[in-house]
């Protein structure tokens, strides 16, 4: 016996078939049948999969919008007490139409007509109509960037910083910016941040820059005791250093995903079930993700 979990957190016009095991979890859930919660002898705990995703340069319009699905369909992770239930992660992407043909904004704006939402004003009717439709969608903080963040369902989006931390440079770099999106989950009382961005490639004098800015950028959000998971292409795969002495590496590679600890606790789920590379046919680069529970 199964029931559509039409509440459930998901991606584009997602839902999940739940049996009867499942099914008894989310009526014990304390946030109803969001099964992304979980309450132990220790507390209450929000499962957050977090992902980075290049999408790369130099390919079709086709065949970006095949990658950029796949982040959809294949962006998810199972927690522990809920085995058959796919969770939608946090959506770092980079390299959103920079310098190539394909229509990357394009392509998730397609994606937002079929139920995810972007955080432009234009869209806001999309929003509406997506509600109607009863899915649930994935807003997005930064969407005009080349590094946007896409954050599904139950995920509220709270506020948007973008800074600018290498100006370009001709022939060399574009600007690179750090998109900084707090969101806040309704089980918890706590916001957390997700920082995203993109390094400079064969420029140190960029590069150098580039990591001082998001040093700096950090050092303010840990002042303020945020709770911070760092998505970036980092551009190198000599050993990186930390951005603050707290930073949590939890990938290794060009393709970083990190944390860094604040007023929100957190645990990193331990692999398998906490680490997923998903093959983005792209540019030479995979999806990396990782899993957390955060204290609700």
């Amino acid at each position: 016996m199964s029931a559509k979990a039409a509440v459930m957190p998901g991606g584009v016009g997602y839902t999940v078939d739940l049996d009867e095991e499942t099914e008894a979890l989310a009526r014990k859930s304390p946030a109803g049948p969001l099964l992304d919660v979980h309450v132990d002898a220790k507390g209450t705990w929000v499962f957050l999969p977090v992902f980075t995703f290049n999408i790369g340069r130099g390919v079709t319009q086709a065949k970006a919008k095949a990658n950029i699905t796949k982040t959809f369909n294949e962006g998810w992770m199972s927690p522990k007490w809920a085995p058959k239930v796919k969770v939608p992660g946090i959506k770092g992407y980079v390299e959103i139409d920079e310098a190539d043909a394909a229509r990357e904004h394009d392509i998730l704006e397609a994606l937002v007509r079929k139920g995810a939402v972007t955080d432009n004003a234009e869209h806001r009717a999309m929003l509406d109509q997506a509600r109607k439709r009863n899915r649930m969608r994935t807003n997005f903080g930064g969407f005009a960037q080349a590094t946007p963040v896409g954050v599904p369902e139950p995920w509220s989006i709270e506020d948007v910083i973008v800074t600018l931390t290498t100006k370009g440079k001709a022939k060399v770099s574009p600007h690179r910016v750090c998109v900084q999106v707090e969101i806040k989950h309704p089980a918890m009382d706590k916001s957390v941040w997700i920082l995203n961005g993109h390094y400079p490639y064969k420029w140190p004098e960029g590069w150098n820059a580039c990591q001082e800015k998001w040093s700096e950028i950090a050092g303010k959000h840990q002042d303020a005791s945020h709770t911070m998971f760092l998505t970036r292409d980092i551009n190198q795969h000599e050993r990186m250093p930390k951005v603050v002495r707290s930073e949590v590496m939890c990938t290794q590679g060009i393709d970083r995903v990190s944390f860094v600890p604040g007023e929100v606790a957190v645990k990193k789920v331990p692999a398998p079930r906490g680490r997923k590379t998903i093959n983005l046919t792209i540019d030479g680069h995979d999806g990396e993700g990782v899993g957390f529970l955060l204290a609700a």
